[in-house]
């Protein structure tokens, strides 16, 4: 089958937002800033606009307040290439690997903040892989079809050193920066060689773009739909996660003191809670700590405070709750997690989650109340009794669903 034009593209940017979270995320991001775009015709040109060196006042316009009284802040834009230009007028087909982040910072910043008109085809090398039973990292694409042109291996020390914070102060989570990336005057010939890398991987996305057929016109319009829904995102109660967070923070506290005055220990000291089940004479040679295995256990039988130390390694060690932080640092401004959806994840060709896996989520206790599953956290009498443990029992038995 003969293709229809195509244009081949690919983004190198920085921020002090974690790509982890989203590429939805990143691209709305303040500190986001596209460095570079590699542009290739095939068989009629290819290049490197380099945004940072090419647009006058571009490279100070990233910085808010670069200067007391300055306002150019994201003023400065760049122009939209002539050739990108003629590609999206003519119809042509946007390739890219792992197209939805080209996808995510042409909206957000070309098109909402420069002016770019949208591309309105798109065609992703990576999800093409994944249809044909490749690995759909760039790396691991180009080996399996042994291309001429491999992933530049050099292209790591150009993202540690210009796309990312290069130093924190204490742990990175607490997201305390004490050094940004290099400036391109800071280390010319190292910016030259990331124009190389840009451009490097740009000729092996080309190369699996010339082996890989497109996808089948069905498969297509799903992966479109993909990206529909992965745009659309999911809506999220900020203000009940941010309780919920309360709450899990409140009770990791009570059940950590009680677990210390038990056994001396915290409950995420893994080998040492394990070694202190096994000293206890009711149990006999437990094997490791994971929750199957906890729950196989029949409780009853124990006394009150070896039931209670299991029941809280059980509690703490819950995913759900570690997916509360998850969800409010990848929800949007506008309540809305996006993104987290990812087209033939599994070798089965069905979608797999990624982030907060909202496949994974919790069905509701059908006998539990809609309206008051949905309101307690809003409700501060249900939520100061969940606190207190109102019935007598532990305070997350408070809690519905």
């Amino acid at each position: 089958m003969t293709k229809v034009p195509r244009i081949r593209v690919d983004f190198e940017s920085r921020s002090i937002c974690d790509i982890r979270l989203g590429a939805d995320v990143y691209a709305r991001h303040w500190s986001t800033a596209p460095l570079m775009l590699s542009i290739e015709v095939p068989g009629v040109l290819e290049y490197v606009e380099d945004f940072m060196l090419g647009t006058p006042g571009y490279q100070k316009s990233c910085y808010p307040f670069s200067a007391p009284g300055d306002l150019t802040f994201r003023f400065i834009k760049p122009k939209c290439p002539p050739i990108i230009l003629q590609a999206i007028a003519e119809g042509w087909v946007f390739v890219a690997h792992n197209a939805r982040f080209e996808q995510a910072i042409w909206y957000h910043i070309c098109h909402l903040l420069w002016g770019w008109p949208m591309p309105a085809k798109w065609s992703c090398t990576a999800a093409r892989s994944r249809y044909w039973g490749l690995r759909a990292s760039l790396d691991g694409s180009a080996s399996d079809l042994e291309v001429l042109h491999q992933k530049n291996a050099d292209g790591k020390d150009f993202i540690n050193n210009f796309c990312k914070p290069r130093k924190y102060k204490g742990a990175k989570k607490l997201g305390v920066i004490k050094e940004l990336w290099w400036e391109p005057q800071d280390n010319i010939e190292a910016w030259t060689k990331g124009v190389e890398y840009c451009l490097d991987d740009a000729k092996a996305e080309g190369d699996i773009d010339d082996i890989l057929p497109d996808l089948p016109p069905f498969e297509q319009v799903i992966w479109d739909l993909d990206f529909k829904i992965n745009t659309r995102g999911l809506p999220v109660d900020l203000k009940a996660v941010e309780r919920a967070l309360q709450f899990s923070e409140h009770f990791t506290q009570v059940n950590f003191k009680k677990f210390d005055d038990i056994t001396a220990l915290r409950p995420t000291q893994r080998d040492k809670v394990l070694e202190y089940i096994n000293q206890r004479e009711e149990i006999e040679n437990l094997g490791d700590l994971r929750s199957k295995t906890l729950k196989r256990i029949v409780v009853s039988e124990l006394p009150d405070d070896l039931r209670d130390v299991i029941a809280i390694r059980l509690e703490t060690s819950n995913a759900s709750i570690k997916k509360l932080d998850t969800m409010m640092k990848c929800t949007d401004s506008d309540g809305r997690a996006r993104g987290l959806f990812l087209y033939g994840g599994a070798h089965t060709m069905r979608w797999s989650a990624k982030r907060i896996q909202p496949q994974n989520f919790k069905r509701p206790d059908p006998n539990t109340p809609q309206d008051y599953m949905f309101s307690y956290l809003d409700d501060d009498s249900i939520w100061m009794r969940a606190m207190q443990g109102h019935n007598g029992g532990p305070p997350i038995d408070e809690l519905p669903g």
